[in-house]
């Protein structure tokens, strides 16, 4: 019951994560192969075990670890003791387990990032059939991961272990210890150090996908470019008090000192504290001769200006100098430590804040009562309350980020629109450039005939007709010529309006990719009217396009043969051409524009949607 109770404390900070925005669950299964320390009495193993979290964003992860040594056994061979004999050791079977909390930071972006790992916890190691002892073990490890999928990593890392253990006492035999002429006041508690390597597959079964950009890690991304410009420095004085277990031999005692650190955003940070203790259990100047210090990581439950919690995991080293005395008069060696808690932030003003917390922290001691016993896990709380005082860069606040990323999706929505709005224009042009192409066309087919039939004419002497004829072929020409100069303009503002096209697309490397290609009729057909006719083509409730039909009119000659003319000047060609091409601009525009404002209707609302989305349920 005890070990999980344990187990809750160190991994309170890790669930506190799920009232975050922006955050995925981890799941990690992983292989690790220590290569133990040879003061440790065990020999190289393999363990296997599992991780279970939360990533903040992209860059900062936080982690509940269980680990189960697999086939352990003690090894002595290379401990240096003098009378050690292969033949008569006696190797035991032992489990080797592990549970604790670790903080993780990725170091940059791409397909193979680096990152790194700092971690504590409690550490059980139990002979099979015998006693078992308990220790706190830290951890520091650096690795890569890279992605197999959209929701599943491969990491590789390697590990530095360190925990504080007397082997040759706890893990020898006394058989062997008698065969070998040794007693325990022959060994002694070392600082451990094992290296392992480990290989694991991190699965993110919810929330922000690996790879993907929260607003925040683009927060975080553009302080660490920038250097040190963006992070907001934190100093903390603190007084503080350590109610240890009344099975430590350490005193009750008040603390003194400062945390200093920074936070990277308005919901993580980091400390690093040094603390001194004073005499009698007093507040006062008169220290004693014990000091504590180490690292937390500190993240912010909610994201308000207000009274805000915080959660707190950390550890680091109660530190006795020679003639510090505990419980009993008694001489107390340095004891590291796993710590979790809570805190509060209460707002003074802008860069004056009043902070306190409590926290458990957790050892690995002899009882008060039998300083010969094994190690056992002991269990402090230490109250704190302080002054906290920023500098530097200011906390992104979380509305600021989201009007900024609604005003950037909009202004980006705003470009494609405009940009399919030219792109319609220089179609409809395209489209007018072919329609007077076609009129050009059937003009110089007109003058093809009228020219046959003057040499008719001509042939058969038929002077009236070849009067008429002549007339109408001057009138064509004047107006193939007119043409001409329209078809020049049309090209030079076709070629004008592409360039505009290609110089949006270059400014935003986006275009929308649905296109609606208008309804032109091309063909021009000549009937017997005075007046330009008008036809409306409907597309849609919002799109209309124009086409026009050519008027002729009809001459019979003497022979009662007819012969259409076409009864056109050219300033009624010109009128009738800028007719269609602002016709059909005019219409474009009011439908491009509608479709524009539709956009950014649909962009509001689902920034809406968003924003107004039920906050998660704090379990």
């Amino acid at each position: 019951m005890k070990k999980t109770i344990y187990l809750l404390l160190l991994s309170l900070s890790t669930f506190g994560f799920a009232q975050v925005k922006d955050i995925s669950f981890t799941a990690s299964p992983f292989v690790d192969y220590t290569f133990y320390d040879k003061q440790s009495g065990l020999e190289n193993a393999t363990s296997v075990g599992g991780k279970i979290g939360f990533g903040f964003g992209e860059y900062v992860e936080i982690r509940a670890v269980y680990m189960q040594s697999l086939g352990l056994k003690t090894r002595f061979s290379d401990f240096g003791i003098i009378g050690y004999d292969e033949g008569t050791f006696q190797s035991q079977d032992v489990d080797l387990i592990r549970w604790g909390g670790e903080f993780k930071t990725n170091l940059g972006k791409g397909r193979f990032i680096p990152y790194l790992t700092l971690g504590s916890g409690v550490q059980n190691i139990a002979i099979k059939d015998g006693a078992d002892f308990d220790q706190i073990y830290t951890s520091l490890g650096l690795g890569f991961k890279t992605k197999l999928t959209d929701r599943i990593v491969f990491t590789i890392e390697g590990k530095y272990n360190n925990y504080n253990f007397n082997a040759g006492e706890n893990l020898l035999t006394e058989q062997n210890k008698n065969d070998f002429g040794v007693t325990n006041a022959d060994f002694e508690t070392n600082g451990l150090t094992n290296w392992s390597a480990q290989a694991s597959l991190q699965f993110y079964l919810g929330g922000r996908k690996p790879g993907t950009m929260s607003e925040l890690d683009k927060a975080y991304y553009s302080k660490f470019s920038n250097g040190f410009k963006g992070i907001q420095w934190i100093i903390e004085p603190s007084i503080n008090y350590i109610k240890f277990d009344d099975k430590s031999l350490f005193k009750d005692t008040y603390l003194m000192g400062l945390y200093a650190g920074f936070d990277f955003n308005q919901y993580t940070g980091i400390r690093a504290f040094y603390l001194q203790a004073s005499e009698n259990e007093q507040i006062s100047t008169s220290f004693d001769h014990l000091s504590m210090y180490g690292l937390e990581f500190r993240a912010r439950l909610n994201d308000g200006n207000g009274v805000t919690p915080y959660l707190i995991l950390g550890g680091g080293i109660l530190n006795t100098q020679s003639n510090y005395l505990g419980k009993t008069n008694t001489a107390v060696d340095s004891e590291e430590f796993a710590s979790a808690g809570l805190g509060l932030n209460i707002p003074l003003s802008k860069h004056i804040l009043i902070t306190g917390g409590a926290r458990g922290m957790i050892t690995s001691a002899a009882d008060v009562a039998d300083l010969s016993s094994p190690d056992n896990l002991q269990t402090h709380i230490m109250y704190n309350a302080g002054i906290k005082l920023s500098f530097g860069g200011k906390k992104t606040n979380p509305n600021t980020i989201y009007a900024a990323q609604l005003s950037e999706q909009l202004n980006i929505k705003d470009k494609e629109t405009q940009v399919y709005i030219d792109e319609k224009i220089a179609q409809n042009n395209a489209d007018n450039t072919n329609k007077i192409a076609t009129l050009k066309q059937e003009y110089q087919d007109k003058l093809d005939g009228l020219e046959t039939d003057l040499e008719k004419a001509k042939a058969n002497d038929d002077i009236d007709k070849a009067v008429v004829i002549l007339e109408q072929k001057k009138t064509a020409q004047n107006a193939l010529e007119e043409v001409a100069q329209i078809e020049k303009k049309a090209i030079e503002k076709k070629e004008a309006q592409q360039l505009k096209v290609i110089a949006a697309k270059q400014e935003i490397k986006t275009v929308a990719n649905d296109s609606i290609a208008p309804i032109v009729n091309k063909t021009v057909k000549d009937s017997i009217v005075s007046t330009p006719v008008t036809t409306l083509a409907k597309e849609s409730a919002t799109k209309t396009v124009v086409t026009t039909q050519v008027p002729a009119t009809t001459v019979k000659t003497t022979n009662n043969n007819p012969v259409e003319y076409i009864r056109l000047t050219p300033a009624e060609l010109e009128s009738l051409i800028d007719q269609v091409m602002e016709t059909n601009k005019t219409n474009y525009n009011n439908a491009l524009e509608n479709e524009k404002i539709k956009k950014r209707v649909d962009v509001l609302e689902k920034a809406l949607l968003e924003k107004n989305k039920p906050a998660a349920k704090k379990k």
